[in-house]
Formats: structure tokens, sequence, C-alpha cells
């Protein structure tokens, strides 16, 4: 029962499976983040061993990642930017930094944000539109000169 309530406290959503989808991070990798999201702050320093890691697999498993494997979804997490390494101590314990999901997604520029509001002056009508149809002061804009033109 109380590996539940760890599931239910998880604050894993859709859109860490989309980012997961995404940067084709596999379902070791990704129960990886999930433990390590489990055991500490989000954004803070956590010194974790992957053996105990390998220890909470077993029991759901059956029998624990090969190291090989464990270092290849570690590595993934790292490419993705999911972890940050700080210190390395072993290959299987060493400090790290867990990142948010909002730093991972790159924020949205000014100009996206603002780029329907700047297509606006499209709509709006020329503002020689008048001179142009009068027909005095127009430029060359016709190829055939009417006869006001001459006189």
């Amino acid at each position: 029962m109380p590996e539940n309530s760890f599931k239910n406290n998880l604050p894993w959503t859709e859109a860490h499976e989309a980012f997961c989808y995404q940067h084709h991070i596999c379902p070791a990798a990704k129960s990886l983040w999930q433990w390590l999201m489990r055991l500490g702050q989000i954004a803070s320093e956590i010194e974790p061993d992957l053996s105990e890691f390998n220890a909470t697999v077993a029991k759901s498993r059956g029998k624990p990642y090969a190291h090989n494997y464990l270092k290849k979804i570690f590595e993934i997490l790292v490419s993705a930017r999911v972890l940050e390494v700080i210190k390395r101590y072993s290959w299987k314990i060493s400090k790290l930094l867990v990142r948010p999901l909002s730093w991972l997604n790159p924020p949205k520029k000014a100009s996206e944000k603002k780029l329907q509001n700047n297509n606006s002056s499209y709509n709006l009508d020329p503002s020689n539109n008048t001179n142009a149809e009068s027909g005095v002061n127009s430029s060359s804009n016709s190829l055939t000169p009417t006869t006001a033109e001459f006189e």
C-alpha cells in the first residue's frame, strides 16, 4: 500500500509522458527519472545510489538491471538534459540535479507570442487608395494614358 501512495504523490503529468515520447526516453529511463523525482525536491541537489534503484526495480521486475544497461539509461537522462551531473563519485553514486519540466522545454520567444498581433495591419485598406482612384497625381500604374492626363 505505501508504494501506491508514492505513485499518487509523484508530480508526473501528461507533459512528462510527451517529453519522454519526443526525446525517445525508454521505459527503464522513465522509471529512473520517476524514482529520482521521489527521492528529493525537483531542482535541488541529491546524491542517489543507483544500486538502491536497482533493488527497487528488482522487487517489481523480478531481477535488477545489468550494470551496463543501468549506465545506459542514466546517460539517456543526462543527454536529454533531465539530469545534470554535478559530481561523479563512482559509476553508480553521483551528485545530481533533477531538472523541472518547465526548464527542459525552451520558453517561447516574445516575437512568437506576439505574432498574431503583428499581422493585424494586413486587414486594413491601403492609405493611398483614394489618390489612385481619382486619377489625379497618380503614378504610372496604368499602361494606357487617359485623355484627362494629356490635357
